[in-house]
């Protein structure tokens, strides 16, 4: 798939904040559809499914839900990747921080450590 996404058509730009607290929202589910409806008089795939509930999204990322002329949701996950992206930074910067909080732990538990060490000697 590709998606217009050159710089010059675009206004506004600005960070994307709080991914990993809006994605964390979500709830996947598993499911099976059910085979006595066919929206838009399609075939839906038979067996279970893993997906997510359209009302539910709605309440997170309003813009990726839609309706059709019947009420069916449907939804288009318009700017997960990016979503993703930046949960993923976000969860690395929360990392790096609390990877920097045990080294400074660590090397205050050695010292007391040898401190204590030397007392008994």
């Amino acid at each position: 798939w590709d998606v217009v996404s050159d710089a010059r058509l675009k206004t506004e730009l600005g960070p994307v904040e709080n991914a990993l607290d809006r994605l964390l929202r979500l709830r996947g589910v598993r499911f099976a559809y059910r085979s006595d409806v066919r929206p838009y008089g399609m075939e839906l795939p038979t067996g279970e499914q893993i997906g997510f509930i359209a009302q539910e999204v709605q309440q997170v990322f309003p813009e990726w839900v839609n309706t059709s002329d019947d009420g069916i949701l449907t939804i288009g996950e318009r700017g997960t990747t990016a979503l993703l992206v930046e949960a993923l930074r976000e969860l690395t910067v929360r990392n790096a921080v609390l990877e920097a909080q045990l080294r400074e732990r660590d090397t205050a538990l050695e010292a007391r450590i040898a401190a204590l060490e030397r007392t008994r000697r």
